[in-house]
This record gives structure tokens, C-alpha cells and sequence, in this order.
């Protein structure tokens, strides 16, 4: 796996990216509809999604933008943005999505 890159967009909002490498070769039509789906539920904001979690039940971020992205057959993209609720520090934003 490589680390994933904090970026600052700007000083109140925070993002992400992470690339994953899998364990085995996946036809890129099939990785990419399994990514599709995966990001569809992490952003939900029902039992088990990150929006859930994050910005429903804790209330430590205002807004969230989440995406998975198949780049090969080998490797698939997890990218992630977020702004700070109000009272909530960007660090505390950071702490709560690591």
C-alpha cells in the first residue's frame, strides 16, 4: 500500500488520497464496478457509510466527498474531502478520519 498524501487545499478543508495495490489481477471493467459500488456505500449515509460515521452521528464534518476509482487492473484509488463541522478543528477532522 502507499501512504496515503494529506493535502491541504486550503486551511479548513482537509483531503486525501491513498492508492492501493491488490493482491491479484482483476479484469479493469470488473475492478471498476466493484469501486463504483464501494464508493456509493462508504459515502451513505446509512449504517456503514463513512457519511454516517462522520458527519451524522459525530457531527465532525459539515461536508464530504468521497471517491474510489479503479486506475488498472492492479491498483484502485481512494480519495477523500472534507470540511470541519463548526467547533470541530481540522486536526480533529484528521484524528477522526485516520
Amino acid at each position: 500500500m502507499i501512504p496515503s498524501s494529506p493535502q491541504r487545499i486550503d486551511p479548513q478543508v482537509f483531503g486525501a488520497s491513498r492508492v492501493v495495490r491488490l493482491n491479484e489481477e482483476t479484469p479493469y471493467e470488473v475492478l471498476a464496478s466493484r469501486t463504483g459500488l464501494l464508493g456509493m456505500i462508504l459515502s451513505a449515509s446509512r449504517p456503514g457509510g463513512l457519511a454516517k460515521a462522520l458527519q451524522f452521528d459525530q457531527g465532525i464534518a459539515r461536508s464530504i466527498g468521497l471517491w474510489v476509482h479503479a486506475i488498472d487492473g492492479r491498483h484502485a484509488e481512494l480519495s477523500f474531502v472534507a470540511h470541519p463541522d463548526h467547533g470541530v478543528t481540522l486536526q480533529g477532522l484528521v484524528e477522526a478520519f485516520e
